[in-house]
């Protein structure tokens, strides 16, 4: 049976079936998953600069854009808990780069990424820069300004969104190139998506936006994406379907979460 006839038996039998009797077939299934990640490994990447020319190249742009998107939300929140240009400089490179770089330890893999890839680094700091003397100026326009109960406009929450989706494709390529586990591939890429907010809410001293009901659902997204992405590769998928496969889950769940206000439920003490 292929790879694929296995990946749609399991979502089947997952939903239809309330039998313990699906236990087999669903290992099955799921161990076709699990061994679609010891091939095709070269695939699993971007090119080294953006291009619109490849799946790799398109995915290295919106990873570029995501990560000027976050290092701007990042020198934001810095300004509003009072810090100087030095402190939203800080706050911006780590609320971009903290994701990847403890994937990246937490992988072994060294020196970590911006070392090797300056550019983002320097990307960063320029955005932070930018932010900081911009956004006074710019906050109050329509499209930047906050609506409802979220404290970002239009423009600045599509932007964050479209590079969660990037940043939940290339955190899964990473897992996979690594031969994770699929479950530990999705905590990877999960990671990659929020450990630079949560180190940014904790430096702010702001409730940590992925672990609180107060926001609608952020990292979950990222991890519905992550498994939409290993769901397409074990479906044997062209690569850039699974690329839109996980970036166009992770958007258009996210889209979902702030639209109609969703969010995990909190426990009653």
């Amino acid at each position: 049976m292929r790879r694929s006839q296995y990946a749609a038996l399991a979502l089947l039998l997952c939903i239809c079936s309330p039998s313990a009797g699906a236990a087999t077939p669903v290992k099955k299934a799921w161990l076709k998953i699990k061994n679609a990640n010891q091939g095709d490994l070269p695939r699993e990447s971007m090119t080294r600069y953006p291009s619109l020319r490849s799946a790799g190249g398109l995915l290295r742009s919106l990873d570029y854009l995501g990560t000027v998107a976050f290092a701007t939300g990042g020198a934001i929140c810095a300004g509003r808990a009072g810090m100087d240009l030095l402190g939203c400089i800080e706050i911006g490179v780590i609320t971009a780069m903290g994701g990847g770089t403890t994937r990246d330890l937490l992988l072994g893999q060294t020196p970590v990424f911006w070392l090797q890839e300056v550019e983002y680094l320097a990307m960063c700091i320029v955005t932070s820069i930018a932010t900081f003397y911009a956004w006074p100026h710019l906050r109050h326009m329509p499209i930047l300004s906050a609506s409802g109960s979220s404290d970002d406009g239009a423009l600045p929450r599509w932007l964050d969104t479209i590079g969660l989706g990037a940043f939940a494709v290339v955190g899964t390529q990473h897992g996979i190139r690594r031969r994770l586990h699929p479950l530990a591939t999705v905590v990877i890429a999960t990671i990659t998506c929020s450990f630079g907010g949560v180190t940014r809410d904790v430096m702010t001293k702001a409730p940590i936006r992925v672990m609180h009901s107060h926001a609608e659902l952020y990292a979950t997204t990222a991890a519905a994406g992550s498994c939409a992405y290993l769901i397409a590769r074990a479906a044997v998928a062209d690569p850039l379907l699974r690329m839109a496969a996980g970036f166009g889950v992770t958007v258009a769940a996210r889209f979902a979460a702030w639209t109609l206000d969703l969010r995990l439920p909190t426990l009653k003490a």
